[in-house]
């Protein structure tokens, strides 16, 4: 029997010690997994962050590469200064050295030296021979076959020993040569700071890799070899690197992260072995004394129930300190006499303190001074029971920032109850947004902090009974609700705050009660409102379930009965379970639907001003119209000189006036964010030079010469929107030449200029900049210059006009093509405005040649400096010719006459617009005097804006210079040279010369040529009429598009010119029933829109509507003429000519307009008899027949007449005679010029007089001088 009992003791023995062995292995195995899988994560961010610093410590190659290819020259200085500059803005630098290698001459690029380095006395210093480093000759040689690409080549042991390093080299290229730039990665200094910040205690590496060799990759080299000690688990990571294969492994041993955590398995091993051997020692005695067995046996299981109640106590203990820890709210444990013994993780970022600098500390160091009172209060009446909760206060950090917070206070308090310590937790309010996001993290990282920080609060505390209730305690100061649900969907914890805010089912929330049980008793209690009376139960249900059995993190809004509303989120742990925050946002949402409204009020306001401005838009050009129509045709009328200056007045006044409106109309658009950009193919030089013509007549006026600069190395086509760019330049051109003079001693000069600041393959920056000697901006008002409405000053405006929405417009404009208006000013000395714009290189072929090849060819510019020299010495050095500039000519005399001698004479003079008439010619004259200067060419720069240049003689061309149009120069100066023929402009290609007599109505039908208008202003009636038979055009008109559709139902028209608003039916509603009237088989009926709304977006909806082409009020006589003849068919009879026109009808009254059947035409001609004021045939001998070129000039002439008499008129009111001869004399050269021989004749006789001091002649003459003019001004008026 006694052996019996000895072997069922054994028995027990063995099993009870099995078992404990299995248990406590499985925990082991447990430890070691979690242990393992900490160290792989250790090992994937210490190998990304090792391959980030050796990739960073490559970028210094390409920089230096930069450096090469964009410099035309690169010094030793150069070299090193730029790589000094790298080394100190990189945040990770391992590069040891730098060198630059250039292929040894005649080697066929076999053979390379350096041609600077920055390591003076290492291997890669100007003595290094390469034959020594064969690893370096190898990387250089891959490098070259990769061109481009970094390339990382084989490691090299230093030869003292002192660390292990490899070349990285890069190919590249310098004014065409091959190039290539080699650095030396240090691993010894990128794996020592690697392993100084980053790398923790128990972690080695070894480090190897095959590298570029030839066209594949060398055999394997270890770099960096693993340190003989004895490791537990290796991660190895593979990747490529500057085209080399690398291994890097990182070996763990014990002493990483403490090492595997086996306490719990070895507790439970002493545990399991103490019970088996309680129980077996039981059991032994059991044969002694059954009460002994049974209170053995009662001892026992009680042991078991409190082993148990503690493991639940400390699994309960670890979520507690998780949470507290990782508290996304800052949360301070303060002792009873108000100091800080523990704080959380947030609480440290929060302050700014380490947790060292604050624990033992009083609370106030974290509280403003103003506030300590009201936290000993609070700190009083939390421990006098009385609740704390959400009471606005102050917080700092340690930079002495004021946080603005939400406190709550809870009573921390032992087994027994008593308050041990008190829980602060504040809510940072000053960013709710912040406040939401801090939120969501702390949702996804809530289960896994728990799990990962348990342990820790385990050892920390002395009491699990105790730590659980501070950690619990802790919880209940978080002022969101929070809950956790286990795998089952069991409610496993939830503060007071959840209960809070689901008041209708807090009293089933307890652990174990499932989500399924709160949604159905909330369903049952009515907690969802309206949502029930609008859905099935069922339905509301299956959603609630579906968001909590599928989170995603995200905030999902819900409405209670109450009317509040909840952002619920909710997600997975790494358990299976769920963890969730509630939140409370009534107060936002409400704040969301204050600020819907105020949307709503501001785009109901956006678009009454939009129609508001459509409408003042339509309202004001609508008489303008009439106004500017009107003028153009009293210009082709016989005027006086007064009459026309009147005239002039008028029209420039009437645009100024429509200016304004459109910057008004474009800053709306703009504020509005209506305003789009288009992208199409522009050529940079047509705008800039566009600009300058543009703005050269006002320019003239006062004298202020206007430069246009275009970079040749500037594509000719480029991506961009053409119409804003121009608006830009012209908008701050124009605001150059309104603040620039032109006084005493100093010559008013305007530069617009386009330099190419960087091109890179597609990618083009261009900078451009108007440039003005003018009167300066002071410093004070540049600050304010881009605001609306704003000008330099109040003074400005008096003295110049404007709204102060240019510069406004042009800065926004600016921003919405992606760059950024500047400006540079000194008072007094002038103004700097550029923008640097970045486009993309268009692929449109040129349709013109812009550059000509003039190699060889030798020119002497003769201009003062600052007056254009360098930009027409730009275009011809960059076309290879090779230029001489001086200032007058008397300095041109002489150059001309020493390169001569040497044998080097010039081929080409070009004189400056500002040197006079006469002393071009003088200097010509001389040129052809000297035997040795006969052969040279002259090109005369002239104030002018044609955009092609003419042949005065054999030896002489003119160019125009307001501005010099750099195609039409070059083309001059081949021409010169004999590289190209004169520019012979086709006859078909020459505009109409003035106006045209207009046929009957019958006639226009007949020849398949009238034309339809529909329009409902009279006066504007009467200017459009007006305008086309000017144009040589015969049209009906009607009051209303409802007429209008009735009259092309009966008649034969060729073109439809339709105002868009008008009563009845208004033009698109005349437009879609012609469209729909038309028959498929029909050619479509062109439709020209006329409209005075300028706001964007119109002529889309002209277009769009279905007519052909836009015009906009007041219509001008150029665009008109354009447009009609686009889409003007042909004359059925063949017959296109222009007609004879009757420039006096213009002055008559205008017939009514025709109805159809109305008879008659309006035929009138106009006699003309008498003296010619200007002969033609001196302008003919030297331009043809080219009647626009004519014109032109005769235009050009009478404004400078004009004030010539002036001048001539104030000299004899003032009584002085060598005035009046001095003036006289330039009225006569001009008037000779240009065939007004009795003007001269008159000029002559009064340049003598005046000279004479012959007061009896100048008495005689000088009044006849103003009827003589007017003559001359009224006779080119008819041309």
């Amino acid at each position: 029997m006694t052996g019996l009992r000895v072997i069922i003791l054994l028995i027990i023995a063995a099993l009870g010690s099995a078992g404990t062995l299995a248990v406590s292995q499985a925990f082991r195995d447990e430890a070691r997994r979690g242990w393992e899988l900490e160290a792989e994560q250790s090992a994937q961010w210490l190998s990304g962050t090792l391959l980030a610093w050796l990739e960073e410590s490559y970028a210094p190659l390409s920089g230096l590469a930069a450096l090469s290819e964009n410099s035309s020259q690169v010094t030793e200085s150069e070299f090193l200064n730029a790589f000094d500059g790298l080394e100190a803005r990189a945040t990770a630098f391992f590069l040891d050295a730098a060198a630059f290698f250039e292929p040894v001459p005649e080697s066929n690029e076999k053979e390379w030296r350096i041609s600077y380095s920055s390591d003076a006395d290492g291997i890669l210093s100007a003595k290094t021979l390469l034959a020594d480093q064969p690893q370096i000759k190898e990387t250089i040689s891959v490098a070259q076959a990769r061109f481009g690409e970094l390339i990382l080549g084989q490691p090299i042991t230093r030869k003292d020993g002192s660390g292990i390093i490899s070349p990285v080299a890069l190919g590249t290229f310098h004014n065409e040569e091959n190039r290539v730039i080699v650095g030396l990665v240090d691993y010894s200094t990128l794996v020592k700071g690697l392993f100084d910040l980053h790398v923790p205690p128990g972690v080695v590496i070894s480090l190897k890799g095959r590298f570029p060799e030839g066209d594949g990759q060398g055999s394997e080299k270890s770099v960096i070899a693993k340190i003989d000690r004895k490791t537990l688990h290796s991660v190895t990571t593979r990747t490529v690197s500057a085209g080399a294969e690398l291994e890097i492994t990182w070996h763990f041993d014990r002493f990483f992260s403490g090492g595997i955590p086996h306490k719990l398995a070895d507790l439970t091993l002493i545990s399991g072995l103490i019970v088996t051997a309680l129980l077996t020692l039981i059991i032994g005695l059991l044969q002694q004394t059954r009460n002994r067995a049974r209170a053995a046996e009662a001892t026992s299981k009680e042991l078991e129930i409190e082993i148990a109640q503690r493991a639940v106590a400390e699994e309960g203990l670890q979520r507690m300190s998780k949470v507290f820890m990782d508290s996304t709210d800052p949360i301070v444990i303060e002792d009873l006499e108000g100091n800080i013994i523990d704080l959380n993780n947030d609480a440290v970022r929060a302050y700014g303190w380490t947790r060292e600098e604050l624990l033992g500390n009083p609370l106030t160091v974290i509280v403003p001074p103003e506030r300590h009172n009201q936290a000993e209060v609070l700190l009083h009446q939390c421990l006098e029971g009385r609740e704390v909760r959400n009471v606005e206060g102050l917080r700092w950090n340690k930079d002495g920032k004021i946080i603005p917070v939400l406190i709550t206070l809870s009573q921390l308090t032992d087994a027994a109850g008593k308050p041990v310590a008190v829980s602060s937790s504040v809510k940072d309010i000053s960013d709710l947004k912040e406040a939401e996001a801090k939120l969501q993290r702390y949702s996804q990282e809530l289960e896994q902090r728990v799990e990962e920080r348990t342990r820790e609060m385990a050892d920390a505390l002395e009491s699990a009974e105790d730590a659980e209730l501070i950690l619990r305690d802790a919880i209940e100061s978080i002022s969101e609700g929070f809950v956790i649900y286990d795998k089952d969907d069991r409610m496993v914890i939830c503060n007071e705050q959840y209960k809070n805010l689901f008041p209708t089912v807090a009293d089933i929330m307890e652990p174990g009660v499932t989500f399924e049980e709160l949604i159905d008793t909330g369903l049952e209690r009515d907690q969802y409102g309206g949502e029930t009376g609008q859905r099935d139960k069922a339905e509301i249900k299956k959603e609630r379930m579906e968001n909590h059995l599928n989170p995603t993190g995200e905030g999902i809004n819900q409405q209670m009965a109450d009317g509040r509303w909840m952002m619920v989120r909710e997600r997975r742990t790494s358990g299976g379970g769920i963890a969730g925050i509630r939140s409370d946002i009534t107060d936002l949402k409400k704040a969301e639907e204050e600020l819907r409204d105020a949307r709503d009020a501001a785009e109901g306001a956006t678009k009454a001003k939009s129609e508001f401005l459509a409408a003042m838009s339509h309202e004001i050009r609508t008489p303008m119209n009439g106004i500017v129509g009107m003028i153009d045709l009293l210009r082709e009328t016989d005027m006086d000189t007064d009459q026309r200056q009147m005239m002039g007045t008028v029209r420039d006044s009437a645009f100024s006036l429509l200016q304004v409106i459109n910057d008004i109309l474009d800053f709306s658009k703009i504020e509005a964010g209506k305003l789009h950009l288009e992208s199409i193919p522009i050529s940079v030089r047509d705008a800039v030079e566009g600009v300058c013509e543009t703005l050269a007549p006002n320019a003239a006026k006062k004298d202020v010469t206007i430069l246009a600069f275009v970079d040749p190395e500037i594509p000719d086509w480029v991506e961009g929107d053409q119409v804003r760019l121009r608006q830009v330049l012209f908008n701050m051109g124009g605001n150059a030449v309104k603040f620039t003079e032109t006084e005493a001693g100093k010559k008013g000069i305007v530069v617009i200029r386009a330099d190419l600041d960087k091109q890179d393959g597609e990618a083009v920056i261009i900078k451009y900049s108007i440039i003005d000697n003018g009167i300066g901006i002071p410093p004070e008002a540049q600050e304010k210059l881009f605001e609306a409405f704003t000008q330099a000053e109040s003074s400005t405006t008096r003295r110049f006009g404007g709204t102060g929405l240019g510069l406004s417009i042009c800065a926004r404009l600016s921003e919405l093509m992606n760059g950024a208006l500047s400006v540079v000013s000194e008072l007094g000395q002038g103004s700097t405005f550029s923008v640097t714009l970045p486009h993309k290189r268009s692929d449109k072929k040129a349709e013109r040649k812009e550059s000509r090849d003039l190699s060889g060819v030798r020119a002497l510019i003769v201009t003062p400096t600052g007056e254009g020299r360098e930009i027409v010495e730009r275009y011809l050095t960059h076309s290879k010719a090779t230029v001489t500039g001086v200032d007058d000519i008397e300095q041109a005399r002489a150059t001309a006459l020493d390169a001569a001698v040497k044998g080097e004479p010039f081929h080409t003079v070009v004189l400056s617009p500002s040197l006079s008439e006469d002393r071009k010619r003088a200097l010509r004259e001389d040129f052809h005097e000297a035997p040795e200067l006969a052969d040279t060419k002259f090109i005369f720069l002239e104030p002018g804006r044609r955009r092609s240049a003419r042949q005065m003689d054999e030896e002489t061309i003119i160019v125009d210079a307001s501005p010099v149009h750099r195609a039409a120069f070059l083309t001059a100066v081949a021409v010169t040279v004999g590289r190209a023929s004169p520019e012979i402009k086709a006859e078909e290609e020459k505009e109409d010369a003035g106006a045209r007599k207009a046929p009957t109505v019958q006639e226009a039908e007949r020849q398949g040529r009238l034309i339809l208008v529909a329009e409902d202003n009279l006066t504007n009636q009467d200017v459009i009429l007006r305008q086309l038979n000017l144009l040589g055009y015969a049209a009906e008109i009607y009051d209303d598009g409802k007429q209008a559709f009735e009259a092309w139902q009966k008649k034969s028209y060729a073109i439809l010119l339709s105002d868009c608003h008008m009563p009845v039916w208004d033009g698109f509603q005349l437009t879609a029933a012609i469209r729909e009237s038309q028959e498929e088989y029909d050619a479509r009926f062109p439709i020209i829109a006329i409209t005075a709304n300028a706001l964007q977006g119109e002529a889309d909806r002209c277009l769009a509507a279905g007519m052909d082409d836009y015009l906009s009020k007041p219509l001008e006589m150029s665009l008109l003429r354009t447009t009609l003849k686009k889409w003007m068919p042909a004359s059925r009879d063949g017959d296109d000519a222009p007609l004879e026109i009757d420039a006096a009808a213009l002055a008559a009254p205008l017939p009514v307009p025709e109805k159809p059947g109305d008879g008659g035409n309006g035929d009138t001609e106009a006699d003309s008899g008498g003296e010619v004021p200007v002969d033609l045939s001196a302008l003919r001998d030297v331009f043809g027949d080219d009647e626009e070129t004519l014109r032109e000039i005769l235009q050009d002439f009478v404004e400078p007449a004009t004030n010539n008499v002036k001048e001539i008129t104030d000299a004899f009111d003032g009584r002085a005679a060598a005035a009046v001869g001095a003036a006289a004399h330039k009225l006569k050269s001009s008037s000779r010029a240009v065939g007004a021989h009795r003007l001269a004749d008159l000029c002559q006789d009064l340049e003598k007089a005046g000279k004479s001091d012959d007061w009896e002649n100048i008495d005689k003459l000088a009044p006849q001088l103003n009827g003589v003019l007017e003559g001359v001004v009224k006779y080119i008026g008819t041309l």
